[in-house]
């Protein structure tokens, strides 16, 4: 009902007031594009949708935290492969860039990724790990896990200036480390 109130009232009214705001962190849909029909509609159907099924997959009675978790994540990453923001029909941001760019994007998009399936292939690192030297723009050193489940693994990795538990303090490798470390999650 919230998608079709606000169907009508958007189609009399550019400026109307979204029937759903995406979450503070969601950037997906800022620019002013997704604003305009049809575009504002595929936006909302995806919102509420995702609010939808957040409800669907939490506060279940008679599920585990543990269930729950995995339910909701798989239902994340569903919605997350299905939104309008990921498909050429559907993204009015990717139909602009590539008039802007008469196309050029499309192709080097391609060659990208048959680079990318050729270092896959060849059993080489991904392209642009050249640019990555230990001890000099990327750091390793001793960490703790602190939560693991078959996916992944959570490592905190802290500097000596943060204060935080000893059991959870980065041990680094070199002297010199930079205040804020940056963690890339891979899957």
């Amino acid at each position: 009902m919230r998608l079709f109130d606000y169907a009508l009232r958007s189609a009399g009214d550019g400026d109307t007031a979204p029937a759903i705001e995406p979450l503070p962190q969601d950037r997906s849909f800022a620019d002013l594009a997704w604003k305009q029909p049809p575009f504002n509609i595929l936006s909302q159907t995806f919102l509420l949708n995702q609010q939808w099924w957040h409800a669907a997959t939490t506060g279940v009675g008679g599920v585990t935290k543990h269930h729950q978790d995995m339910v909701e994540f798989g239902a994340r990453q569903l919605l997350d492969t299905l939104a309008p923001t990921n498909s050429l029909a559907t993204n009015p941001v990717l139909q602009r860039k590539i008039m802007e760019t008469g196309g050029t994007c499309l192709v080097d998009g391609f060659q990208h990724l048959l680079e990318d399936m050729q270092h896959m292939v060849r059993g080489l690192p991904p392209v642009g790990t050249e640019e990555f030297t230990v001890g000099e723009n990327v750091a390793t050193g001793k960490g703790k896990v602190v939560f693991r489940n078959r996916y992944w693994e959570f490592v905190v990795r802290f500097g000596a200036n943060i204060v935080i538990p000893k059991r959870l303090r980065m041990c680094p490798a070199t002297e010199a480390v930079y205040r804020r470390c940056l963690h890339i999650i891979g899957l």
